[in-house]
């Protein structure tokens, strides 16, 4: 009986002494695990994105007159300098004008990448100077949401290009004079062109050429009127006096 109780508080040991060393294993590798692992973390850390954009030129020109593409463009330039590929977002604001772009785009490590932006202003627009801005940012590095926020703005300006068109109505089409007779023309000038402009209202050189060959002798000065782009004529006046050498009744047509 004493033999028996014996065996079995060696068995009772031997099986104590095997938890202990498995325990004691199982301790040793977690902590081995965690020796290796935070190297690994150190030497290989979350990326930083960045991003920066440059665009020229950085003046676009619009024409806008009759029969003109009312279109400009600029090229962009997105440069990556980390050295993992991302993939970033074009946003552009240009001020009311309409825009063409990229949305997304990816940039491989250290490299650039160009792309177009297109400005179209509407037909016949005023002049003006409109801002356009672009920018990009860094929506994902490495395949991943980058831990910080990475963006790049370009500010550029977009030029509404002024043009000149004018139109010009006598008040009086038909004209009938005596020789020798003073008489004030008035003429509606019209500034169909989009912005101020000054206009200069006189015969011409061909015109009065004619005249000329013709026997009269005419008087016209050219006036210089200012006249905004507005659908309301100038009025310009001027005096102006014929002079024939037959008598007789003189007819002018505008």
């Amino acid at each position: 009986m004493v033999m028996r109780v014996t065996e079995l508080g060696g068995l009772i040991g031997d099986s104590m002494s095997t938890v202990k060393r498995a325990s004691f294993l199982l301790t040793l590798y977690i902590f081995s695990m965690l020796a290796v692992a935070a190297p690994a973390a150190a030497q290989n850390p979350t990326p930083t994105a960045a991003i920066s954009v440059t665009c020229a030129p950085s003046n676009i020109n619009v024409e806008v007159k009759p029969g003109s593409t009312y279109s400009g463009f600029t090229t962009c330039t997105a440069t990556n300098p980390t050295a993992y590929q991302e993939k970033i977002s074009i946003n552009v604001q240009a001020d009311g004008l309409a825009t063409a772009a990229p949305g997304d785009m990816y940039v491989g490590a250290s490299d650039s990448v160009d792309f177009q932006i297109s400005v179209r202003a509407t037909p016949y627009m005023r002049m003006d100077a409109r801002t356009l801005s672009v920018s990009a940012t860094v929506q994902e590095i490495n395949g991943f949401p980058p831990a910080n926020s990475a963006s790049s703005n370009n500010n550029m300006i977009v030029n509404i290009m002024q043009y000149s068109l004018v139109q010009v109505e006598a008040t009086e089409p038909f004209v009938q004079l005596m020789p020798k007779t003073d008489k004030i023309f008035e003429f509606k000038v019209y500034n169909l062109g989009n912005q101020l402009d000054f206009m200069k209202v006189g015969v011409t050189d061909t015109y009065r050429k004619t005249l000329e060959e013709s026997g009269f002798t005419i008087t016209l000065p050219a006036v210089k009127k200012q006249v905004d782009a507005t659908p309301t004529p100038a009025s310009v006046k001027s005096r102006s006096e014929l002079l024939r050498p037959r008598v007789g009744v003189t007819h002018i047509t505008f």
